[in-house]
């Protein structure tokens, strides 16, 4: 098999993967009852300025120890969220998606150490924003290995993403979760 048509073999691979990924959101997590004490992490990474867009988030899990990913977010035009998300200490792992544009496959690591804003201790089933950001670029020499940083998006993106979030839960135990966080910004915002 030639070089190039090898590259069209894997172009399409990744984009029926892609597809898969994207149908997978389409049903959500929020169906089905929570598992006992387990909460919903989510968030939303604005991605025009990135090579691609926002199609899978990884996480993974400090405390207690455990060595494997916590994979399944599901991603929605930039938002991501997971449910069922157990008690203990979590970091963002990466993040990325396929571009057919440049049919390349883009992986974006967090930083290994510190604590990041998005990184959540999750202590009892509740709903738990990881924020809103934009992806921006950080120019490099030519010769250097690509660099991003993560802007906060202020405004009322949780309260948006809530919005969003609440199209998708289908259970009346997310959808009391949802509702409760929606109330208590209210509350915030009008005591302003």
């Amino acid at each position: 098999m030639t070089k190039s048509r090898m590259k069209i073999h894997l172009s399409l691979f990744f984009i029926a993967i892609s597809s898969l990924l994207a149908g997978c959101g389409t049903t959500g997590y929020l169906e089905k009852p929570a598992q006992a004490g387990a909460s919903i992490v989510y968030g939303y990474i604005d991605m025009s300025d990135a090579p691609t867009k926002l199609q899978w988030m990884n996480m993974k899990q400090l405390k207690p120890v455990s060595d494997k990913p916590y994979y399944g977010f599901y991603v929605d035009d930039g938002m991501f969220y997971r449910a069922d998300v157990p008690h203990g200490t979590f970091k963002f792992w990466e993040f990325g998606g396929f571009s057919t544009l440049r049919n390349a496959n883009y992986t974006f690591q967090f930083p290994s150490q510190g604590k990041g804003a998005m990184d959540r201790r999750i202590e009892g089933q509740d709903i738990y924003f990881a924020g809103c950001y934009k992806y921006k670029k950080v120019k490099t020499g030519f010769f250097s290995a690509g660099k991003f940083d993560m802007e906060p998006i202020g405004g009322n993106c949780e309260q948006e993403m809530l919005e969003r979030l609440g199209k998708w839960a289908k259970h009346p135990e997310w959808r009391k979760l949802i509702s409760q966080r929606q109330a208590e910004l209210g509350r915030v915002a009008g005591v302003q």
